[in-house]
């Protein structure tokens, strides 16, 4: 057994148990398989949302977006969901406070150009055509991330819900909406990918297989 799995099983040991030694309660252990189901469920309502029309019927008003529903019975959603929009509401107009996102009619309008125009899924060789690099800024998405990205895309999730749920940089997930299509061919090996871009003045990119 390796050194550093002697050490996580001791800590285990340890971990579980302290309160003989100590007569305090039990140490909470964390429960890596109800993270994954917390994870799961939450990408669910991130699905629900998706296909819904709660991110068509947002306005933007003095320059930041507003729900166009009261409440999730009206919307014809779980009350999970409209709660987990408001907050990508509220994420939104946060970002766009600070300036990393602009919309245009309503959430689901955001802007990027996308380089590299002839695919936007390039190899390796072919970024050497593509003057400066330095220009570009780096994001990894994981093989696991890249997969539930194409299942949020192929539902028509935007770039809000996007950035909110997987926790990317907004300029990241606005590309990402761009390019669409391009996220599943760039994780075509089951690698993940990087995605290059650039922030300003107008969200762009393309991304290399890892």
């Amino acid at each position: 057994m390796k050194k550093n799995k002697i050490t996580k099983s001791l800590l285990s040991v340890a971990l579980t148990t302290a309160f003989l030694f100590t007569g305090y309660s039990q140490v909470a252990v964390p429960n890596v398989h109800a993270a994954e189901q917390s994870n799961d469920r939450s990408f669910d309502i991130l699905l629900e949302i998706a296909k819904s029309d709660l991110e068509e019927k947002t306005f933007v008003k003095n320059g930041i977006v507003v729900n166009g529903y009261s409440n999730y019975e009206e919307a014809g959603v779980s009350q999970e969901a409209f709660e987990e929009f408001e907050k990508i509401v509220s994420f939104a107009n946060s970002e766009i406070k600070k300036g990393n996102m602009v919309v245009g009619k309503n959430i689901l309008d955001t802007k990027a150009n996308v380089i590299n125009s002839n695919s936007a899924c390039s190899s390796k060789n072919s970024t050497k055509n593509i003057q400066p690099m330095v220009a570009y800024l780096e994001f990894h998405i994981s093989a696991s991330k890249a997969v539930k990205i194409g299942k949020a895309l192929s539902n028509g999730i935007g770039a809000a819900g996007l950035a909110a749920q997987f926790r990317l940089p907004p300029t990241v997930a606005i590309v990402l909406v761009a390019l669409y299509g391009a996220n599943d061919m760039c994780n075509w090996e089951g690698n993940g990918y990087t995605l290059y871009y650039i922030a300003t003045p107008i969200p762009a990119g393309f991304c290399v297989p890892d």
